[in-house]
């Protein structure tokens, strides 16, 4: 009887891996029918620019369809868990207050267990305790994967969540001439950071150069028409939500996969005491 509770917590996240993968896999697919491309444009002082133009297209509502569909199967598995716990411990779960406490604040931890986990063992409560984004993450809770699927899911309740035409994920390029600029010129070039995940929906700058006198005066050369060779850029499709506190959380893809892992390694930790 105690081993049988967790089979639906386990059915869900099992779902949700599948659904994980097929996200994974449509995300992968969309990025690759919509190749990034750099131009370059001569700005002023020497400098040359390589950008990404605007995308006018953007991932359909079935990548978001398919992201809420993970969220919501764990954001299940994590509740049906928190029921399997009271009853193994012969409590009686509510429909209305019993469910798998997410803590994003200290404060809110003590009274969330003796609410939301009333008649479930205290092995059960310190178990979940451990899991806690206050716990794990004490200086970001926030990006603790149960904050995500908590604040995720519940957006994803009221309206889908928002997809970015594409954002960079890995670039590769080096500049053409660069091994021509001679001795008594220097070289100077300016890479953004590519880690923040700007949606192509706004232009994006990628990589500025330029060639200098090494003489003190730094006085711009232009005998040097610098080009790149890009050996790698890639897009990774990226979902956005807006906060409560009107903030953005931004994840890519391969994120909701994490998310699976997260979900599955708390039931490892939880199923035991069930069963015992």
């Amino acid at each position: 009887m105690t081993k049988a509770l967790f089979l639906g917590p386990r059915a869900k996240v099992d779902l949700a891996r599948i659904r994980a993968s097929q996200l994974a896999d449509s995300c992968k697919s969309w990025a690759a029918d919509h190749p990034v491309a750099l131009h370059r444009r001569v700005l002023d002082y020497g400098w040359y620019e390589w950008y990404t133009e605007n995308q006018s297209t953007v991932p359909g509502a079935a990548l978001s369809i398919l992201a809420g569909e993970v969220l919501y199967n764990l954001r299940s598995a994590l509740d049906q868990a928190a029921w399997a716990l009271i009853v193994a411990n012969g409590g009686t779960p509510s429909p209305r207050s019993t469910y798998f406490p997410i803590a994003r604040k200290p404060v809110a931890w003590p009274s969330m267990r003796g609410k939301y986990l009333k008649g479930a063992s205290e092995s059960a409560i310190n178990m979940i305790e451990r899991w806690q984004p206050v716990t794990l993450n004490p200086e970001h809770p926030d990006r603790n994967a149960l904050a995500l699927i908590d604040e995720l899911g519940l957006i994803d309740k009221h309206r889908l969540l928002y997809t970015s035409a594409s954002t960079l994920g890995d670039v590769a390029i080096s500049l053409v001439g660069e091994s021509e600029v001679s001795a008594g010129r220097l070289l100077e070039q300016v890479e953004r950071r590519i880690d923040d995940y700007l949606p192509f929906t706004e232009e994006q700058w990628i990589l500025r150069a330029r060639v200098i006198h090494d003489d003190g005066t730094r006085t711009v050369d232009l005998s040097f028409p610098l080009d790149v060779n890009v050996h790698k850029i890639d897009a990774v499709v990226t979902f956005h939500a807006p906060t409560s506190d009107g903030g953005r959380i931004s994840v890519v893809g391969e994120t909701f996969g994490r998310m699976v892992d997260h979900v599955e390694a708390i039931l490892d930790d939880l199923e035991p005491i069930v069963a015992s």
